[in-house]
């Protein structure tokens, strides 16, 4: 668990003549998010490659919101779009953003009168999940809830699982099947390049100086490839970088 940007990703690095080939999917949960909700603005910005958490801040604050005009805005918008997908609360988000409790309350409830569909599908999704006793993912995966069904666990915490594991656990079949198909792609390639590390997302191969670039595209193609597979309405994207080090 070395934080990504920290100096000792550094540490890591390829041996002499081969480079690291390190991918991730870019905003994968809310891109889930938009396919199960159907939410028009979030397809609609994806679709169209715009800055989702600026657009997003617009709408809540009435104001133009970007990275660089009303950046605390949207810093507050992109917390509650990731939050969602992790299930946070109002507790979660007023940490998240240094403000108190009722105010956290506050913007959850203008985000979810700005965005009904997400709202909607959050609070069908869990009270499905805790009355039928499991969640899925897109896949099918089950999670059932057997373990944490007891009078020491209350609703609410149940609940945000039964928000949060459809997305999370979709994202982890994304990269389980891409993991997979990259394997044998790399293979069927004869490419002298293997994987290395999976956190999250991420990926990190290892491959031959002369067949970098090629193991690049292989690793794009599937992640590609694999998230098409569950997530239909937007396009998954990749970004890819070869170096010495682990990179990000």
């Amino acid at each position: 668990s070395i934080p990504s940007g920290s100096e000792f990703r550094s540490c890591f690095r390829a041996p002499e003549g081969r480079k690291l080939i390190t991918a991730d999917y870019q905003g994968a949960e809310l891109r889930i998010l938009a396919q199960v909700s159907g939410d028009p603005l979030f397809l609609h910005t994806l679709l169209d490659g715009g800055d989702l958490h600026s657009i997003v801040a617009a709408r809540m604050f009435g104001q133009t919101v970007s990275k660089q005009e009303n950046p605390h805005l949207r810093a507050r918008a992109k917390a509650i779009n990731f939050g969602l997908a992790y299930g946070m609360g109002a507790g979660g988000l007023a940490e998240q953003v240094g403000i108190d409790e009722p105010e956290a309350e506050r913007l959850l409830d203008r985000y979810f009168e700005v965005f009904p569909k997400i709202r909607r599908y959050l609070e069908d999704a869990s009270q499905m999940a805790v009355r039928n006793g499991f969640a899925r993912t897109l896949g099918g995966r089950t999670f059932w809830f057997n373990d944490m069904r007891n009078e020491n666990r209350p609703y609410n915490a149940l609940a945000r699982v039964a928000k949060n594991m459809p997305i999370q656990g979709t994202n982890a079949d994304i990269v389980k099947l891409a993991m997979a198909r990259i394997t044998a792609a790399l293979a069927e390639r004869k490419l002298d390049a293997y994987l290395v590390n999976m956190v999250h997302d991420e990926l990190v191969v290892e491959a031959a100086s002369d067949d970098a670039e090629a193991a690049r595209d292989v690793v794009v193609q599937e992640m590609m490839s694999a998230g098409a597979e569950f997530v239909r309405r937007v396009p998954m994207t990749v970004d890819a970088q070869i170096g010495d080090t682990w990179l990000k």
